[in-house]
C-alpha cells in the first residue's frame, strides 16, 4: 500500500492508493471541499471523514475524582499495613502505631499519582504496570519509590542498643518517609527540571 501525506493548516488530510483505487480521508472541516459535483463523481473516490488528530500533540489526560482519591488513599493505606506486618512490624501489639505508618504511607505514595497523573491510577501496581513513557508518569513514579524505600531505611535504626525515643516504631520510619518523600519532590522540581534527562526510566524522544 502507498501512502501519501498532505497537511493544510493543521488539517488532516490525506490520500492511500491501493489497487487502483484512490481513498481519500479528511477531517470533517473540509466537507464543503468534497461537496463539489464534479469531485464527488469520481467513482474511485470515497470520502470519509474522521477527526484530526496531530501525533505530536499529547491529549490532556489529567482527571480529579474525590472519590477515586479516596479509594487510592484507602487501597495505598491497606497495602502499607499488610507490607508493614509482612516486613516485621508487631502483629497483634502496637496496632495504631502501624495504622498510624500505613496512613502516613498511603497518603504521601497518593499525593504524587494524583498531583501528576490525577486519579487513572487507582493503586501503585497501575501506575507501574501500565505506565508509559510520560514524564508525569516517571515523576509520580519517582516520588512514590522515594516514599516507600524512605519508609523501609528508617527501619535500620530500631534494632540499634542507642536506647531513643526516636528508635521506637515507627517513629523513625514515619520521620524518614517524610525526609525522602520531600527529596523526591525537590528533585522534581529542581534536577529533574534542570537536567530531564536524568530521570529514571525516561526514554528520549529520539529513541
Amino acid at each position: 500500500m502507498k501512502r501519501t501525506e498532505y497537511t493544510l493548516d493543521s488539517i488532516g488530510l490525506f490520500s492511500v492508493t491501493n489497487n487502483n483505487v484512490n481513498i481519500c480521508v479528511c477531517n470533517i472541516t473540509l466537507l464543503p471541499l468534497f461537496l463539489n459535483p464534479t469531485f464527488i463523481s469520481e467513482p474511485d473516490v470515497y470520502v470519509i471523514l474522521l477527526p484530526f488528530t496531530d501525533s505530536k500533540m499529547k491529549p490532556n489526560r489529567w482527571e480529579f475524582s474525590a472519590t477515586k482519591a479516596i479509594k487510592m488513599v484507602l487501597l495505598h493505606t491497606s497495602t502499607a499495613y499488610i507490607a508493614a506486618l509482612a516486613f516485621g512490624a508487631p502483629f497483634f501489639s502496637l496496632i495504631r502505631e502501624t495504622l498510624i505508618f500505613s496512613s502516613l504511607l498511603g497518603i504521601l505514595s497518593t499525593l504524587p499519582c494524583i498531583w501528576f497523573c490525577g486519579t487513572r491510577h487507582l493503586h501503585l501496581l497501575d501506575l507501574y504496570i501500565t505506565a508509559k513513557n510520560n514524564k508525569n508518569e516517571r515523576l509520580a513514579e519517582f516520588v512514590v519509590a522515594m516514599t516507600i524505600f524512605g519508609a523501609w531505611i528508617g527501619s535500620v535504626v530500631i534494632p540499634l542498643d542507642w536506647e531513643r525515643w526516636w528508635q521506637e516504631w515507627p517513629i523513625s520510619n514515619c520521620i524518614s518517609l517524610c525526609a525522602f518523600s520531600m527529596v523526591g519532590w525537590v528533585c522534581c522540581y529542581t534536577i529533574f527540571k534542570w537536567f530531564p534527562h536524568w530521570l529514571p526510566f525516561l526514554q528520549s524522544e529520539k529513541d
